[in-house]
């Protein structure tokens, strides 16, 4: 019973604000894209600006397709208060359990100390 009051009172604020046109800004609570992955497909210079028409403040990104980790770095030194790189770690090794997985890591860090 608890729980269904709960939910009456979200939604019963959740119609006020749309009722009276209130949303809540970003600068009040920040909106974090926790998971975006970007293709060859999307040009790296459109990503902050598709964020701002959003409203997100930082966005953690990977890559896919034929956009190299190196890509993602650098757009991400390039922006670093917007963009948090992210590598990929799962795929059929993790999904498998195979011993492969950890040489993708340890292929991670290897890279990662490259860059530095």
């Amino acid at each position: 019973m608890r729980a269904l009051f709960k939910i009456y009172i979200l939604l019963v604020a959740t119609i006020c604000c749309i009722a009276t046109n209130r949303v809540v800004i970003s600068a009040e609570m920040p909106i974090i894209d926790a998971h975006s992955q970007v293709d060859h497909k999307v040009d790296l210079n459109k990503i902050i600006s598709l964020m701002d028409k959003a409203a997100v403040s930082k966005t953690i990104l990977s890559a896919r397709g034929k956009v190299t980790p190196d890509m993602i770095l650098d757009f991400a030194q390039a922006n670093p208060e917007r963009i948090i790189p992210a590598l990929r770690t799962k795929g059929n090794p993790y999904s498998k359990n195979t011993t492969k997985f950890y040489k993708l890591l340890k292929n991670n860090q290897k890279w990662l100390d490259s860059r530095q």
